[in-house]
């Protein structure tokens, strides 16, 4: 069996603290780790430890001596300077040789860890668990609110979107009919383009909103003939060369006049190409097949179905047979075949309503 010298030998070693009680002398041996926290000497008794340590030290002493199960007890006490000192022991007995060597006396060995900075460090740890819970909480609440805001502001912004969209809508055709009103009837002329446009549009397979895009853009097709006179746009005859120099201006001019807002950018297009032929002898610069925007493409055929096939103050309106007739010619070299093709395809099957009408055209 080990001496209770050999015992303490081998405890000062460990990183821990140990004590080593003798029951029947009262003698209370420590390891460095004690000596340096309870201030207790190496051997001392179990009084003198309630005398440098405090009565608490004495309690916890005399427990671990009587309560030898191998629990784990926690204990507060406090060093010889004052500090909170948190611990966990056990003590477990152990039979050494008494002095004489011929007995044996049970020894109690204590092991102690301090729990101090953990204990410290759990309570922070709950603290802060409680306070990031609470700021949780806080902004969880903030989220919702902000949430709540940012649908009352998407809201605004739609419905405000909706008006400037609608604003811009009725200024376009209010726009359209002031440039339409002095060679045709008062603005119904624009009415029927957009109508046509988006039926043409429609059958060529483009999306919803491509095609309304399409038929807004188509509006402002002549937007240009504000800045022509009367003396030529009204004029029952022939036009001079000079005179149609002047009136294929309003293309470039009306592109000129939509430029000014990124909102008429496609209106912009349709205004100077919307005279533009398939086969490049159209006006004003040439363009041909692919390079003509197609809403300027699907433009020109309901343009020139329409102008042909309405009375003007100049003209009588043309037998719906007589304009079909142009416009199967024309394609490939006025006309998009495309364009032309979805036209063909609405006649077929009764597709193709005139504007004002509620029967389909027939030829």
């Amino acid at each position: 069996m080990p001496s209770a010298e050999m015992l303490m030998g081998i405890v000062d070693t460990i990183d821990c603290g140990v004590l080593v009680t003798l029951p029947t002398s009262g003698m209370l041996r420590a390891n460095a780790w004690v000596q340096r926290m309870g201030g207790v000497g190496r051997k001392t008794t179990a009084e003198e430890v309630g005398q440098l340590g405090g009565a608490d030290w004495k309690r916890f002493v005399e427990k671990l001596s009587t309560e030898c199960d191998d629990g784990i007890h926690t204990f507060e006490l406090k060093t010889v300077d004052g500090k909170r000192l948190v611990v966990q022991g056990t003590a477990r007995c152990f039979e050494v040789p008494s002095q004489d060597g011929e007995t044996a006396e049970q020894v109690y060995l204590a092991t102690l860890t301090d729990m101090t900075h953990r204990d410290e460090a759990e309570k922070r740890l709950l603290e802060l668990n409680e306070h990031l819970a609470a700021l949780s909480d806080t902004t969880i609440e903030q989220a919702l609110g902000l949430k709540d805001m940012n649908a009352v502001l998407e809201k605004k912004v739609e419905e405000r979107t909706i008006e400037l969209r609608e604003a811009n809508l009725a200024a376009l055709q209010m726009l359209a009919i002031a440039s339409e009103a002095r060679d045709s009837d008062t603005g119904e002329h624009v009415k029927r383009i957009q109508y046509y446009v988006e039926m043409l549009s429609r059958e060529m397979g483009l999306k919803a909103p491509e095609v309304k895009r399409m038929g807004h853009a188509s509006i402002l097709h002549d937007v240009g003939k504000i800045h022509v006179p009367d003396r030529i746009l009204l004029k029952p005859g022939p036009l001079t060369a000079e005179e149609r120099k002047e009136m294929q201006d309003h293309t470039v001019i009306g592109e000129k006049i939509l430029s000014a807002s990124v909102y008429f950018k496609g209106a912009a297009e349709v205004a100077r190409s919307h005279h533009e032929n398939w086969d490049g002898s159209g006006y004003p610069d040439g363009k041909k097949a692919g390079e003509i925007p197609l809403a300027a493409r699907v433009t020109h055929v309901a343009d020139v179905f329409d102008a042909l096939a309405s009375p003007r103050v100049y003209k009588a309106a043309w037998p719906p047979e007589k304009v079909v007739k142009l416009i199967r010619e024309e394609q490939g070299k006025q006309f998009d075949p495309e364009v032309v093709g979805a036209f063909e395809r609405l006649l077929e099957r009764g597709g193709w309503v005139r504007a004002g009408d509620t029967q389909p055209l027939r030829v």
